[in-house]
């Protein structure tokens, strides 16, 4: 149909670089989006979170033979800084309503359920 029959009858001319009018995706209502929260899922035993917290065991060990008591003081503050940074390491971060895996707790939409996640 030529553009000029096409406006007369007062369809709207689809553009030729874009799909049809009648595929093209309607957005998602807000009222009708997802909403869910990000759980801290249980930590893998087997990585790099448990291979720190290891270190940090001979930490006070280390510290004892290179410093006495007060390198296994120093050994002791290490061994707690590294339990933690361990512990954050090994924490992994999923979606509350498909558990699906997220790269960290500042992800905001789960790029498999399209959740919206609160934090």
């Amino acid at each position: 149909m030529p553009f000029a029959e096409a406006m007369a009858r007062g369809v709207p001319a689809a553009p030729s670089w874009g799909p049809p009018p009648q595929l093209a995706q309607a957005a998602v209502p807000v009222e009708a989006q997802q909403q869910a929260r990000i759980v801290a899922g249980s930590g893998s035993f087997v990585g790099g979170g448990c291979f720190v917290q290891g270190l940090g065991l001979f930490a006070p060990v280390v510290g004892f033979l290179l410093g006495g008591g007060v390198g296994a003081a120093a050994g002791l503050v290490v061994l707690l800084a590294l339990l933690l940074v361990g512990r954050q390491m090994a924490t992994t971060w999923k979606c509350g309503a498909c558990a699906n895996p997220v790269a960290s707790r500042d992800v905001r939409v789960c790029s498999a359920c399209r959740a919206t996640l609160a934090p």
